[in-house]
């Protein structure tokens, strides 16, 4: 049942409690005071305003629940998701490695590029200018080595980089002072 829903049933019995205790209080035949009348209508009134209260609190509390489940699931979904990224990231470096062992350089770079992306997804500073830093090593050893596609995709990452590392704008110089010769 919606708040709306419940505030009109709230309200509704409130008004009959009201209207109860006016028509126990005035009675048309002898105009008298029926005592048990009065307490019984101020005893529904009571009862109803203290059911109103409780169904209040209940739906505060279900929407508290559901607020904090909600807010966990996030977080544990979150978790899980840089876990996997997390992962899969180590078997790419792992993966880098044996491409730059069997001299495939173009292979090596575009799995760095791909590292440095998801390193910068997860927000890992550190690990951003770990990449970066074997970036600047690999570009002043094979830069002559690599495609100008893959060094274009490259370029692109690392200007994501910039704010994550000063590094990045460094290497960005050196791959432009590379082209402009």
């Amino acid at each position: 049942m919606s708040k709306k829903n419940i505030w009109i049933l709230f309200g509704t019995s409130v008004l009959l409690s009201i209207a109860s205790i006016c028509i126990s209080l005035l009675r048309s035949e002898p105009l008298t005071w029926d005592g048990m009348s009065v307490l019984v209508g101020i005893l529904s009134l009571l009862v109803t305003l203290l059911l109103g209260w409780q169904i209040y609190t209940f739906i505060d509390i279900e929407n508290k629940i559901k607020r904090t489940i909600k807010e966990e699931f996030d977080k544990k979904a979150k978790d899980i998701y840089t876990a996997i990224i997390g992962n899969t990231l180590t078997y790419q470096v792992e993966d880098a490695r044996f491409y730059i062992e069997n001299r495939e350089w173009n292979r090596a770079l575009s799995l760095q590029t791909h590292i440095l992306q998801g390193y910068i997804n997860l927000n890992q500073k550190e690990k951003v200018e770990e990449t970066v830093d074997l970036l600047t090593t690999f570009f002043h050893l094979h830069i002559k080595d690599v495609s100008p596609e893959n060094i274009t995709r490259t370029i692109k990452e690392l200007k994501k980089a910039i704010p994550h590392s000063d590094k990045a704008y460094e290497l960005l110089l050196f791959i432009g002072s590379f082209f402009n010769k």
